[in-house]
């Protein structure tokens, strides 16, 4: 290795978000050799990202300044390529175009530039497939093109965002050794992000450890293993005592705390009840929960590592699931049904059997948990969707305004809008029948949060389960400590002849969680899952890529067993 090429020097990065100042790095010092493959280590939501973005000349530092042979970074350039996590190939350009794509200003001779981009290619292992489209390439090989189109480039410095971290571990092991071996014969300077400890001893020359957000280094370590790698040496002893080394370094530098994001949601009852919130944050034990996250911002939070945790719906998790972020641990609500929070609401003029729905005017958010609902009953009672019939919303609220003008004829409803449309005596409740509702309320939580932070995993899932006992066994003085919420102030003006929701809500407790994840009654959980697995591949709400993921590597027994 030769003379550094890259220096930051007391990097800060401050964010402003809603009047409030986050801080996502602090004083970040320290240079890059040329050729020197670095790897920068720490737990998700740290930074990290932020730090690489910064080095691309995407973003700028709050303070301090990046160096790069010698000159400031104040924009992007053609010097630095970058590797995202996210797939980035265009999806109207077959491989070979977006490979060439990066040649095309530096090489105006189309044949000549026709042929280098093969030489790339190649060198990735992708011969044969240079006339593919992205949507026909799996998730690694759609990787292995964006890794050839940006060495393409030629950059002086290659900048790699856990380029790995949405595929399974063999895929992730295979391209790990493939990038090492282009990295052999290309000795591009490469910085490189992940929260992997394994995969970054194995790459790495050198180890940049971070603490948890604002991001501090903790540590440096040299990597002295012999060159070339192969992934035998994971297994040798002095691997493996590198690995608990850097282990206890990182738990060392990751706050104690859980973060959990949570929706205002009557289905969120139990976490009220525990946590007794104030102004819609609680923090209990090292256990900060917040009330106010839509679904998105949970999916968005749970990616970035900005939430460690969150309670919803199975469905809602296919998107996260073949990305291996994390697990679900512990069911808490069936979501629809008698006992649940959510209930078919229909015209009783037009809607007196199930398979009238099949004619019936709808409405739902596209590929939202309503969508998934109707789609799930349709395929239990062998009926088709006739999307004509569908009006497609963009917020809930437009569900009962719908139903009350008269536009559709059917749509799902929690309170307060359920409660209210019930007293239109034009509306009732439609008790479908199917064997069960495989809509449950789940936790996810993410790997890192299991893994360092485990002892506040088991007392947040503790505090649902006995705010869902409490639930349960005392409804009335649930009832009215919920009342003094926003979420649920309508019970205030529920009158005694009018409908009440949680006259019949139930919530899983830590008997039915035994059941459904260490006794596997019917299935259990595992049963569930391969359900809303079918439910999407049926309904095409997902792609087949998405759902190529195994239903063990989505569940976490582990916890209820400990729990019980």
């Amino acid at each position: 290795m030769g003379r550094d090429i890259l220096e930051l020097r007391n990097v800060t990065k401050v964010f402003n978000t809603n009047n409030e100042e986050i801080g996502a790095l602090k004083d970040i010092s320290f240079s890059v050799k040329e050729k020197e493959f670095l790897v920068i280590l720490g737990p998700s939501g740290c930074g990290k990202t932020t730090l690489l973005r910064m080095i691309a000349g995407l973003d700028h530092p709050s303070e301090g300044e990046i160096i790069l042979s010698g000159k400031k970074i104040d924009g992007p350039g053609r010097e630095r390529g970058m590797v995202a996590q996210a797939y980035t190939s265009f999806p109207w350009m077959t491989v070979l175009d977006n490979v060439e794509f990066a040649l095309k200003y530096e090489i105006k001779d189309k044949r000549i530039r026709h042929s280098e981009a093969q030489k790339y290619v190649n060198m990735v292992g992708l011969s044969g497939f240079e006339n593919s489209f992205p949507r026909e390439l799996s998730g690694g090989m759609r990787q292995r093109v964006a890794i050839a189109r940006t060495l393409a480039a030629n950059p002086e410095i290659l900048l790699l965002d856990e380029p790995f971290g949405a595929l399974d571990a063999q895929t992730r092991s295979s391209l790990q050794q493939q990038l090492l071996r282009l990295w052999e014969e290309t000795r591009k300077t490469v910085v490189f992000v992940t929260h992997d400890i394994e995969e970054a001893i194995f790459l790495a020359d050198r180890i940049i450890v971070f603490t948890s957000r604002p991001a501090k280094i903790l540590s440096c370590e040299d990597i002295d293993f012999r060159r070339p790698r192969h992934a035998s040496i994971k297994a040798d002893d002095a691997f493996l005592l590198k690995r608990m080394s850097l282990t206890k370094v990182l738990e060392e530098g990751i706050e104690r705390r859980l973060s959990v994001g949570l929706s205002e949601w009557a289905g969120h009852a139990p976490a009220y009840i525990a946590f007794k919130p104030k102004d819609k944050v609680a923090g209990v034990n090292g256990i900060n929960v917040y009330f106010g996250a839509s679904s998105n911002d949970k999916i968005v939070g749970i990616e970035s590592g900005e939430i460690d945790c969150t309670n919803t719906t199975i469905d809602n998790l296919m998107y996260l699931a073949k990305k291996g972020l994390g697990k679900i641990i512990c069911s808490y609500l069936e979501s629809f049904g008698q006992y649940g929070t959510d209930l078919l609401i229909v015209k009783k003029d037009k809607i007196r059997d199930i398979k009238d729905l099949q004619h019936a005017r709808l409405s739902y958010i596209k590929g939202g948990l309503e969508h998934f609902f109707f789609n799930y009953i349709f395929i239990k009672h062998d009926m088709t969707t006739n999307s004509d019939n569908v009006i497609y919303a963009q917020r809930r609220e437009e569900y009962s305004e719908m139903l009350i003008k008269g536009d559709i004829d059917a749509a799902i409803l929690c309170d307060p809008a359920l409660s209210e449309i019930l007293k239109d005596k034009r509306f009732t409740i439609f008790n479908h029948k199917v064997d069960h509702s495989i809509i449950h309320g789940v936790i996810f939580v993410r790997n890192d949060a299991l893994k360092f932070r485990r002892d506040l995993v088991i007392e947040y899932v503790n505090k649902i389960l006995m705010g869902a006992h409490y639930f349960n066994k005392n409804r009335q003085d649930a009832l009215h400590m919920l009342s003094e919420y926003k979420t649920f102030e309508f019970i205030k003006n529920l009158k005694q002849n009018s409908y009440n929701l949680y006259d019949n809500m139930y919530f899983f407790d830590i008997d039915d969680n035994k059941k459904l994840y260490v006794d596997n009654v019917n299935g259990g959980i595992f049963e569930i899952i391969n359900e809303v697995k079918e439910v999407c591949a049926d309904t095409k709400m997902f792609s087949k890529e998405q759902l190529n993921f195994s239903v063990e590597s989505l569940i976490d027994t582990s916890i209820i067993e400990e729990i019980i």
